[in-house]
């Protein structure tokens, strides 16, 4: 298996844990990447090659990592050592019998960058620069490859759209969630994180949750949206983000005059407390594949504010788990507004209708759906 990061920390890394775990009991697993969170019980199958790499920037981590790990792998091979299957995710290698698609990276520069119309600044041309980087190698890997796996069937539609040729090859396991591991404890006190972030009994606390890449994320029109009438009890909560681009999108909230109504976490080792904590769940994304950040809010319970796009498409109905926005401040807006004039019982039968909405995705679907792949690849 090839991936930059296979840990929970990563989206598409995350997935990767969920898939030796599913395996491991099964396979003999090798594992070429810069960072491994081994899954319980996977010790004694899973092994691990680390590749050094360098933090920052990420274009040119990436670019080490993808060189490194194909140096690695070849003088595993010549060692003598073989392989039945080669596994690589999100572009980290340019061939193999698996492809673990978690974007489709042309669909997303040439239909969807133009729309985010951002100022070119350092990080923006480097964000750029990475998406076309990936491109390139996912141009050749989808063409080199037995099969490919995507999360959702909009991946599936914009794959196949875009690389006609390879249409018959993709195949949808669609990401998991442990509902479990997000019922929130007996003994949390809500009320005191809430104040921890500046959030009263009056106001409804949205909660944004994303690693990065906040343009995509749609964190602009958020902030944008929060300027309108009747959002004066509105709290918007971000979590996740490096501190410089966490000090950009601080400083644009100052300028917009939503700062009061904006609480900067950061980047966090568990979200949980956040998502226990919020009224409702906010992604405004102008793409993705099957955020793993809205299955572990729907399944700790709260009311889904989404733009229709891949993955979200799968799971929102509107009305009942939560509200379709459209990809425009003035529309979040209103979605937004929405929320804020449901009263407590419809609150709470939007609460339970999201968690029903994840429970077709627990990880035992998941496992068996990769058992039953890579049992047809080693057939």
């Amino acid at each position: 298996m090839f991936d930059f990061v296979v840990a929970p920390h990563s989206g598409p890394g995350g997935c990767d844990v969920e898939v030796l775990k599913a395996l491991s009991s099964e396979h003999e697993l090798t594992v070429i990447a810069s960072e491994l969170t081994v899954p319980e019980g996977g010790a004694r199958s899973v092994r691990h090659v680390r590749i050094p790499t360098v933090p920052h920037p990420g274009l040119a981590s990436f670019l080490l990592y993808v060189a490194q790990a194909s140096i690695a792998y070849r003088l595993l091979r010549l060692r003598g050592t073989r392989f039945d299957l080669v596994q690589a995710t999100d572009c980290s290698r340019l061939a193999a019998d698996v492809c673990y698609a978690h974007l489709c990276h042309r669909a997303f520069l040439t239909e969807i960058w133009p729309q985010l119309r951002t100022r070119p600044t350092a990080r923006t041309l480097h964000s750029w620069a990475n998406h076309k980087a990936r491109a390139l190698i996912e141009a050749r890997l989808v063409r080199h490859t037995r099969v490919i796996v995507v999360p959702s069937e909009g991946l599936k539609r914009d794959l196949a759209r875009l690389y006609p040729e390879v249409a018959e090859k993709v195949t949808v396991i669609r990401n998991t969630v442990e509902l479990a591991e997000y019922d929130q404890p007996h003994g949390f006190d809500r009320r005191d994180f809430r104040q921890r972030l500046q959030t009263g009994d009056r106001h409804t606390a949205f909660v944004f949750v994303a690693l990065g890449h906040f343009e995509r994320k749609g964190l602009p029109m958020l902030l944008e949206s929060l300027r309108a009438d009747g959002l004066e009890d509105a709290r918007v909560w971000v979590v996740g983000g490096e501190p410089g681009l966490v000090a950009a999108y601080r400083t644009r909230a100052k300028q917009l005059g939503v700062a009061d109504r904006v609480a900067f976490a950061g980047r966090t080792e568990d979200v949980r407390p956040f998502l226990w904590s919020a009224d409702a769940f906010v992604a405004p994304s102008h793409y993705e594949a099957f955020s793993l950040a809205l299955l572990e809010a729907a399944a700790a319970g709260l009311p889904l504010i989404l733009t229709r796009i891949s993955g979200t498409e799968e799971l929102l109905e509107d009305g009942v788990n939560g509200f379709e926005v459209q990809r425009n401040a003035a529309s979040l807006s209103a979605g937004l507004r929405r929320l804020l004039d449901l009263d407590a019982a419809s609150r709470e039968a939007m609460r339970s209708a999201a968690r029903n909405s994840v429970e077709p995705l627990r990880p035992e679907r998941f496992a068996a759906a990769w058992r039953a792949l890579y049992a047809s690849l080693s057939a």
